[in-house]
C-alpha cells in the first residue's frame, strides 16, 4: 500500500493563543514527543519551564536527566525532577497517576497556567483502538481532550492533530536528539500491542479519515453527554462538584470531567471501582466521590498531600505544604454535623462542608 505519510516539515501547535504571554509547564521525557515540543514553544516564544518524573526502569534514565538537565540550562528554563518509588503492578495507570499528581503540585506550587502536555495523534488512535477491544461505549473512546480546563489551570496538548512520524520527520531534519524508550517495542503491554500491529499504520496511511471521524465523534458526544449541568461550589480552600444521577455511563462521564479539572485523570479500572461501591468511594487518595438518593458529589482529598519534588525552590514549596495542611478536613460539631446530615450532603463530603458553602448549596 502506498503511504500518504506527509512529509512537510511544518508542524501546526495547537490553542497558541492560550500558550502566549502565559507561564506554562512542560510534561518532559527526553523522547521524541516532548523534545520535539520543547523546540517548538521555542522556535514560537513561548515562556515554559520543564518537569520530569524517573521512574528507574531502564540504564537511559540517568542519561535522560542528564539531558533535561543540559537543556534546561542551556535555555534558561526551570526544570522539576521526581524520582519516583518502583511501580510494582498495573504500571501505565499508576505512572499515570504518580506524573499528573506531580505536575498538579508543581503548577499549584509555583502558579503555573498551563500545563503542557506531547500526546499526538497516535496516542489517541491506540486509546481509540484499545476500548473498542473493550466494548466500550462513545463515552470512553475519545480519550484526552487538546484543551481541558482544569482547577487552577488549563491542560493543553498542541500535538493532538500531529503525527508520530511527523514529529520524527521534524527532529531528524533539524538533526535534534531525543531518546528512544526501548520498552515501547514490548508488546506485552497492550498498548504496544496496538501500536506495532494496528495505530501506527492506520495513522500513517490515513491520518486526514482518521481527524475527520474523531471530530464527527466528538460531535456526537457534545450532543449525547454535553446537556448534563454540573453545580460547582466554592470557597478559598474548598472546590466540590455536584450533579444529578442518570445512567451509569452518563454519571461516569461526569465523574470523568469533574476528576479532571481537579487535575486528576480516572482509569477503567477505578471506573469500575466507582461503580461497584454505588458511588462511595476514595479513588486514588486523590478524589472523593460520594452520593444520596438523587446527586452525586466530588471534591478532592485534601488530607493527602505529601510528595517530594527535586526543584530550586525548596522553601517555597515548604510554605505551601504548610499552606496545604492548613486546608485540611473540618471537624464539625455534633450540631452543624446534624444538619450536613438533614440537608443531604453525604458523609464523606461532609467533613469539606463549611457553613459558607453549605450556604451557597442551598441558594444554588
Amino acid at each position: 500500500m502506498k503511504s500518504m505519510r506527509n512529509k512537510s516539515d511544518k508542524i501546526t501547535l495547537l490553542h497558541l493563543p492560550y500558550l502566549q504571554d502565559k507561564r506554562n509547564l512542560l510534561g518532559f521525557s527526553g523522547g521524541a514527543d516532548s523534545t520535539c515540543l520543547f523546540h517548538l514553544l521555542l522556535k514560537n516564544g513561548i515562556y515554559f519551564d520543564i518537569a520530569m518524573v524517573n521512574y528507574n526502569l531502564r540504564k537511559e534514565s540517568k542519561d535522560e536527566i542528564r539531558y533535561a538537565k543540559k537543556l534546561a540550562k542551556k535555555y534558561n528554563k526551570k526544570i522539576f525532577i521526581l524520582k519516583a518509588k518502583k511501580i510494582k503492578n498495573n504500571f501505565e495507570s499508576r505512572a499515570r497517576e504518580i506524573r499528573y499528581d506531580f505536575f498538579k503540585k508543581i503548577i499549584n506550587s509555583y502558579n503555573y497556567d498551563n500545563l503542557v502536555l506531547a500526546n499526538q495523534l497516535n496516542d489517541r488512535i491506540e486509546w481509540l483502538l484499545m476500548q473498542l477491544s473493550k466494548g466500550c461505549g462513545l463515552n470512553s473512546l475519545l480519550g484526552f481532550d487538546s484543551l481541558i480546563k482544569a482547577n487552577s489551570f488549563n491542560i493543553i496538548r498542541p500535538f493532538s492533530e500531529t503525527s508520530r512520524d511527523k514529529i520524527e520527520h521534524y527532529l531528524k531534519k533539524h538533526k535534534i536528539k531525543y531518546f528512544i524508550d526501548k520498552s515501547n517495542k514490548d508488546i506485552k503491554y497492550k498498548r504496544n500491542y496496538f501500536r506495532k500491529n494496528y495505530a501506527s499504520n492506520l495513522v500513517r496511511n490515513y491520518s486526514s479519515g482518521l481527524l475527520k471521524s474523531l471530530s464527527f465523534l466528538k460531535e456526537d458526544f457534545l450532543a449525547l453527554y454535553g446537556g448534563v449541568m454540573i453545580r460547582e461550589i466554592t470557597n478559598s480552600v474548598y472546590r466540590i462538584f455536584v450533579f444529578k444521577k442518570r445512567l451509569d455511563l452518563e454519571n461516569l462521564h461526569n465523574i470523568d470531567i469533574c476528576a479532571k479539572k481537579l487535575g486528576y485523570v480516572i482509569s477503567q479500572k477505578q471506573r469500575e471501582e466507582i461503580l461497584k461501591s454505588l458511588y462511595s468511594c476514595v479513588i486514588g487518595d486523590k478524589i472523593i466521590i460520594d452520593c444520596n438518593k438523587n446527586e452525586i458529589f466530588i471534591c478532592e482529598n485534601l488530607s493527602k498531600q505529601k510528595q517530594n519534588l527535586k526543584n530550586p525552590e525548596e522553601s517555597q514549596l515548604k510554605k505551601t505544604q504548610k499552606l496545604k495542611k492548613a486546608q485540611s478536613p473540618q471537624k464539625h460539631n455534633k450540631k452543624f454535623r446534624d444538619i450536613l446530615r438533614l440537608a443531604s450532603i453525604p458523609p464523606k463530603i461532609r467533613p469539606y462542608i463549611t457553613k459558607e458553602l453549605l450556604d451557597k448549596f442551598k441558594n444554588f
